[in-house]
């Protein structure tokens, strides 16, 4: 996907720049969305924004595509 900024130059640094241009690249998901969510993974409980990349993770580890469904 293209990128529109150099993560390096976002106003909350690259971290929050490589966030934004990763959720980006999701289906359905603009960069003005993109930066919502990432400004509320900022501002939420550490708890909240880690049990979200943990079910994220665990989805990735244990869930597999059926081969006839997709």
């Amino acid at each position: 996907m293209a990128r529109f900024h150099d993560p390096a130059e976002h106003p909350f640094g690259p971290s929050v720049g490589r966030l934004v241009d990763r959720l980006a690249d999701l289906p359905g998901i603009g960069r003005k969305s993109a930066e919502r969510l990432a400004n509320y993974l900022v501002a939420c409980r550490k708890d909240e924004a880690l049990a979200l990349a943990d079910a994220i993770r665990d989805v990735k580890e244990s869930v597999r595509r059926c081969r006839r469904c997709y």
